[in-house]
């Protein structure tokens, strides 16, 4: 009955776009209440200055295009970009976008973030409507609607997806190069290969880890059995197209490469790739452009590694067992369900899911080498991929497989989504599913973007004002400034200080879940505000604790 139904255009359009309106709605709400996250504002202000200056001198490591996009509301504000100063001498990425945001005549942070914030959300619905469509032309109504049901109360999907960061723009162009891609290879006419081509150079100046493309293509190509002929002249098309892409994307960039000879002007030759470049007892020099300076940077962030904290544990270098756990404990129980429902249904894989499952295993391939574990985020672009095939496998067969019980489990696996996306929205970055032990169980899990990247600074704010107190000592794990927030800049005392019989200056202390936990900073620091219990926990991410009996030196020095 239900498939009859959504046979029906309407009431699958219905469907679908209620669910894209119910994921805008609850974006919005969150872009409206949060402050930004560490890394807005170096992303605005990159974007901001390559628009005014065609600089790009501001955070190298990543493409231009997601901040461009996400900077093109400004040119309507038309906040100050400071070019004066140090930070822009010395391209300070973080310091440059504090500059933007607080330091402005006649604009708030707010008024310049949320223009900003909307760009991204338009990303999502793009990428929703895409889905649904797609997978429906592809492989039928009903498993259109429950990739786009999936993909659309996913809590890290719409968290990401609001924010100004590279990592969503990401999920949105890789997905539609993949798809660009397949039609290609399926009707093979000029003006598919146009399209695939401009689809991969779109992703390649979204994030530069959209080079994984290249080895899914290769590989797509092979299993579908492409005539040689025919590779030839897609992947000219494919290569030709994608560096117009690239050289356009970065425009003046381009046209300044063009008079200089070598890589090693602006790099080093011993590059993180370990000279990667090197061929033949000789080094491979390649134009000195800001593309090739990116990878390289992107490289060196890979072998020196990031903090990164799981389960307790803070490490510098990146360890496989970090993106499966963030996956199954940031994904949806529902999801989860249902993907363990899909499991046995593999056995009746058919050809034309090759072009989901392809890029999903390339891509888990390279986040399990990853050198940098620091959040989801960088997980995202396998959401759609993982979507669309559980939901193509379970509309396919679960019915035969699972017999009269199909309904009923797919249905509660639907519910269980459902359930867990309404209960922690609009705080939609600090998801954890239930069997993790939700939010409140999460800083002993992940923290960073996993759950905690600065965005209740306002939120404590407002919660100080409601009890009217500023008496507040505080530890803030991001790149908002304080002082905007009226805080008067006192810090949580460590341990160590408390020992020697210092007291703090405040009878409220708040602090970050990422500091509290000791990433960043030592952990044992504050081992004094771990042993008590909060007040008050603000969007998951922000421990608030009465400290007042501390301030009165009714705790002796040695206890802590």
């Amino acid at each position: 009955m239900l498939n009859r139904l959504l046979h029906g255009r309407a009431a699958w359009l219905a469907c679908v776009f209620t669910l894209v309106a119910l994921q805008f709605a609850r974006q919005f709400t969150a872009a409206v209440q949060e402050t930004q996250v560490f890394d807005e504002g170096l992303h605005l202000a990159a974007g901001y200055s390559i628009l005014l200056t065609g600089d790009y001198r501001v955070n190298p490591e990543h493409p231009p295009l997601g901040r461009i996009l996400s900077a093109l509301p400004l040119l309507v504000l038309k906040p100050e970009l400071k070019l004066d100063t140090e930070a822009w001498r010395y391209g300070d990425a973080v310091a440059m976008g504090r500059q933007l945001l607080y330091h402005q005549r006649n604009l708030t942070p707010e008024q310049i973030l949320l223009p900003s914030r909307l760009v991204t959300i338009a990303m999502t619905m793009i990428l929703a409507l895409t889905m649904a469509f797609w997978v429906k032309a592809r492989y039928g109504p009903l498993a259109g609607l429950l990739a786009v049901f999936l993909l659309t109360l996913d809590p890290s999907l719409s968290a990401h997806g609001h924010y100004i960061t590279t990592d969503f723009i990401a999920t949105l162009t890789f997905f539609l190069a993949v798809i660009a891609f397949d039609r290609m290879v399926r009707r093979g006419r000029p003006i598919d290969i146009l399209w695939a081509g401009l689809a991969l150079g779109i992703a390649l100046v979204s994030k530069l880890s959209a080079i994984f493309l290249l080895p899914v293509f290769t590989i797509l190509w092979v299993l579908n059995r492409t005539r040689w002929r025919a590779v030839a002249r897609q992947a000219a098309g494919l290569i030709v197209l994608s560096a117009i892409v690239v050289a356009v994307a970065y425009g003046p960039e381009t046209v300044r490469s063009l008079h200089a000879r070598r890589l090693n002007e602006v790099v080093t030759k011993e590059t993180a790739m370990g000279y990667a470049l090197r061929v033949g007892g000789r080094y491979l020099h390649l134009p000195a452009h800001q593309f090739f300076l990116g990878l390289n940077e992107m490289a060196l962030h890979q072998k020196s590694g990031h903090p990164s904290y799981m389960l307790g544990t803070i490490r510098q270098h990146g360890e496989w067992p970090y993106f499966p756990f963030v996956f199954l404990v940031k994904t949806p129980l529902g999801a989860l369900l249902l993907i363990v429902l899909a499991l046995p249904l593999l056995w009746r894989f058919n050809r034309d899911l090759w072009i989901l499952a392809i890029p999903l295993c390339i891509y888990w391939a390279l986040c399990l080498q990853s050198g940098i574990n620091i959040g989801i985020r960088h997980l995202l672009p396998v959401y759609p991929f993982t979507y669309a095939l559980v939901a193509v496998l379970v509309a396919r067969h679960a019915g035969a497989f699972y017999r009269k019980a199909a309904p009923a489990l797919v249905g509660l696996a639907c519910v269980l989504v459902a359930v867990e996306s309404a209960r922690i929205a609009p705080h939609d970055i600090a998801f954890f599913n239930l069997a993790a032990g939700g939010p409140a169980n999460g800083p002993k899990l992940l923290v960073d973007s996993n759950l905690d990247w600065g965005q209740d600074l306002g939120n404590l704010r407002r919660w100080l004002d409601a009890r009217g107190t500023n008496d507040v000592c505080l530890n803030y794990f991001g790149s908002a400034e304080e002082s905007y927030y009226r805080f008067q800049g006192w810090a949580i005392l460590a341990n160590e200080n408390l020992r020697t019989g210092e007291r703090p200056r405040c009878h409220l202390a708040a602090i970050s879940a990422t500091l509290l936990e000791g990433v960043y900073q030592k952990r044992e620091w504050y081992a004094w505000l771990r042993a008590r219990k909060p007040v008050a926990i603000l969007g998951w991410s922000i421990y608030v604790y009465d400290i007042t009996d501390v301030k009165e030196g009714k705790v002796p020095p040695g206890s802590f």
